[in-house]
């Protein structure tokens, strides 16, 4: 165990003096002066013994209420976090992201819905391979995003476009690009079907 080094300097002094009282030899007469500063050295280690349990006892309550208080604060953005899935899962409107790149990265039930596709991968492998094929018209994404590159959305663009199963419709779509803290840039977007 490493001792702190607070209490070393007097335990090393008390340890001196019983050194030097043993190298008298079988004389273990100790004066009376010698027997107060050991009785003042045990004192002096003995209170800073409490000190540092006191101390140790204050920080070890204080990382208890560290803990619980980031405890506290996991649950509840857990708790938001299953809220927000859960509106972005039910909500009617489509909802997507993309990469800086362009390539598919997240798409709710509703988009999934409207394009009769089953799954986000299916999704993903169409828009990777050719996303004008969502689009009657093949040069609206490409201007929607062209125009991403200047401005931080578009908004409420009407588009036609046809499902996988080649049935057309109309949406409003809005796209904004956002960049997160490290920098990385995304494309997320809002699809509203128009009858």
């Amino acid at each position: 165990m490493i001792t702190p080094r607070i209490i070393q300097t007097p335990i090393r002094r008390l340890n001196r003096k019983i050194a030097s009282i043993r190298s008298h030899g079988d004389e273990w007469s100790i004066e009376d002066h010698e027997l107060h500063e050991l009785g003042t050295l045990v004192s002096e280690i003995g209170e800073m013994k409490d000190h540092l349990t006191k101390e140790f006892v204050t920080l070890k309550e204080h990382l208890e209420e560290r803990i619980e208080m980031l405890e506290s604060v996991t649950v509840k953005a857990e708790k938001h976090e299953q809220r927000h899935l859960r509106i972005v899962k039910n909500i009617p409107v489509g909802i997507f992201i993309l990469d800086k790149d362009r390539n598919f990265i997240f798409g709710n039930p509703a988009l999934l819905n409207m394009f009769e596709i089953k799954n986000s991968e299916q999704l993903g492998i169409l828009f990777k391979n050719s996303p004008e094929s969502l689009f009657k018209n093949k040069d609206i994404f490409e201007e929607l995003t062209h125009k991403l590159k200047s401005l931080d959305r578009v908004e409420d663009v009407e588009v036609d476009l046809i499902s996988l199963n080649d049935n057309p419709f109309k949406g409003l779509m809005t796209l904004y690009k956002v960049e997160e803290n490290d920098g990385k840039l995304f494309f997320e977007g809002i699809l509203k079907r128009i009858e």
